[in-house]
C-alpha cells in the first residue's frame, strides 16, 4: 500500500518554532562525496545507492526497536519504502504500520521517524532490525531539521567525515543506464531495475502491483503529467494507464518488485538431506538457528530427535552414521553451539564417518570478517577455521544462488 502524508499546521508551527529556536546557531554542513561511504547512526547506517542531478536513492538499516529522529525535509520530498521487517514511519498528527514494499510519499516540511518494529508479541521486535529505501528528490543531504532524537542530536546537522566508513563491494548499487538498457539487481527478496526505454511485454515485464518511481528525465521541465514527477512512487498499473500516451524513451524509471516466489532456503536444506534417506536429525534448539530447527520440524520425512547438548548431537550423528549406513546430521546454533559440537566431529573425522553439522550463525551484515574484532554479531565465532583441519568441506554460505553447492 502507497501512503502519502502532506504538511499540515502543526509541521508548520513545529518548524517555525524550530527556525527561531536555533537562529543564533551555526551549523557545519558537511561537503562531502558519500558514493563510496557508509554513514553510521545510532540507529543503524545507511548508504548512497544511487545519485543523479534529480534524485538521491538511500539504503537504510535500522536496528531493532531503535527509530530516526523526529525530522523534516524542508525543501525535498521523500518516497520511503521498506525493503524487510515490519516498520512503523510516525508523524505529528499519526502513526502508519508498514510491511514489505508498503511505501511513504512524505512531502517537503513534514515532520516524520522511521522505527524498527513488529505487530507480532515477540521481543525483540524486528530482531533483525529493517531494511528502507528512501528516494530523496532533490539530492540535497544537509536539507535537514532534527527537531526531536533520543540519541541528543536535535538540532544538529548531517552526520560529518567521522561517521564515515568505506562501503563494502556487497552494498548494492546502481548506475545510471544508458539509452534502451535495463539494469537488474536483486535485493533480499526483491528485483529492482532501472531503465531508460520502453516498457515491453516480455518474460521480465513488471507485475501490476510492482512500485514505479521516475528518477530522471530530458523532458521533465516539459512535462505536464503528474505521474511523471520526479520522486513519486505508485504501481505500474496505474503507473501504465496514467502513461500509455506518453514517450518513455528520456525517462530513467526505477522499479521494485518481488521476486517470483522461492523455496525457503532452510526448508531447501533438510529437503535435499531427506532425499539422501537420511531419517533423525540430532539437534539442539538455539536462537540464530530458528529458521532452521522451523525448517526440521515442518519437513515430514525427517524426524527432529532433541539432545541436552551439541556434543550429544554431533556424537549421535557419528553413531547414526555408523548404524544406518546413511549420512549423520546434526543441527546446533552459533558460538558455544558450534564449538561444542567439535569433539563429535573430530571423532567422525579421524575414523572417516559421514556426518554433517549445520550450524546457526549471526546476521550476514554482523559477521567478523575483516573487522579486526574478536566479535561483532551476537554470539559469533569463527566456526569454519575452526573445524577446517577436521573436516573435508566447511563454509560459510552468504549467497543464497550458491546453497545447493
Amino acid at each position: 500500500m502507497i501512503h502519502e502524508i502532506r504538511k499540515k499546521p502543526s509541521d508548520k508551527k513545529l518548524l517555525t518554532d524550530y527556525i527561531k529556536r536555533t537562529a543564533d546557531v551555526k551549523r557545519e554542513e558537511p561537503d562531502f562525496n558519500y558514493s563510496d561511504t557508509i554513514v553510521k547512526k545510532p540507529w543503524g547506517y545507511e548508504y548512497l545507492l544511487f545519485e543523479n542531478k534529480y534524485v538521491a536513492i538511500w539504503i537504510l538499516h535500522i536496528i531493532r526497536k531503535r527509530k530516526t529522529s523526529t525530522h523534516c525535509h524542508p525543501n525535498k520530498k521523500t518516497a520511503l519504502v521498506l525493503l524487510s521487517g515490519n516498520a512503523v514511519c510516525h508523524h505529528l498528527d499519526r502513526k502508519i504500520e508498514l510491511e514489505p514494499l508498503d511505501a511513504v510519499i512524505i512531502h517537503e516540511g513534514v515532520f516524520h521517524s522511521t522505527e524498527a518494529s513488529s505487530a507480532l508479541p515477540i521481543k525483540p521486535q524486528s530482531e533483525n532490525g529493517i531494511w528502507v529505501m528512501e528516494i530523496e528528490s532533490p539530492p540535497l543531504k544537509t536539507d535537514l531539521v532534527r527537531a526531536m532524537d533520543e540519541y541528543g542530536r536535535e538540532g544538529s546537522s548531517y552526520e560529518g567525515i567521522s561517521q564515515m566508513v568505506f562501503r563494502s563491494k556487497e552494498c548494492l548499487k546502481f548506475q545510471e543506464p544508458q539509452a534502451n538498457e535495463v539494469v537488474r539487481k536483486s535485493f533480499f527478496d526483491f528485483l529492482f531495475t532501472v531503465r531508460k526505454s520502453k516498457f515491453l511485454k516480455d518474460k521480465n515485464y513488471p507485475k501490476p502491483d510492482a512500485l514505479v518511481s521516475i528518477i530522471g528525465g530530458d523532458s521533465i521541465s516539459e512535462q505536464t503529467n503528474s505521474y511523471l514527477s520526479i520522486g513519486m512512487l505508485m504501481t505500474f498499473k496505474e503507473f501504465s494507464k496514467k502513461t500509455k500516451n506518453e514517450n518513455l524513451a528520456d525517462y530513467t524509471i526505477l522499479t521494485i518488485e518481488k521476486s517470483q516466489k522461492l523455496i525457503k532456503l532452510s526448508d531447501y536444506i533438510f529437503s535435499v538431506i531427506a532425499k539422501q534417506g537420511v531419517k533423525d536429525v540430532f539437534a539442539v534448539c538455539g536462537g540464530a538457528a530458528m529458521h532452521l530447527v522451523d525448517s526440521l520440524g515442518k519437513n515430514k520425512e525427517l524426524n527432529y530427535i532433541a539432545v541436552h547438548h551439541e556434543q550429544a548431537a554431533s556424537m549421535a550423528a557419528e553413531a547414526y552414521s555408523r548404524i544406518s549406513g546413511k549420512i549423520g546430521v546434526a543441527l546446533v546454533t552459533s558460538g558455544p553451539g558450534g564449538t561444542n559440537a567439535v569433539t563429535g566431529v573430530c571423532g567422525a573425522w579421524i575414523d572417516s564417518i559421514p556426518v554433517i553439522v549445520i550450524s546457526g550463525q549471526v546476521t550476514s551484515d554482523t559477521l567478523i570478517e575483516d573487522t579486526g574484532l574478536r566479535q561483532f554479531g551476537i554470539q559469533e565465532s569463527n566456526i569454519v577455521d575452526l573445524v577446517r583441519p577436521v573436516t573435508k568441506y566447511a563454509v560459510t554460505v552468504k549467497e543464497s544462488a550458491l546453497i545447493k553447492y
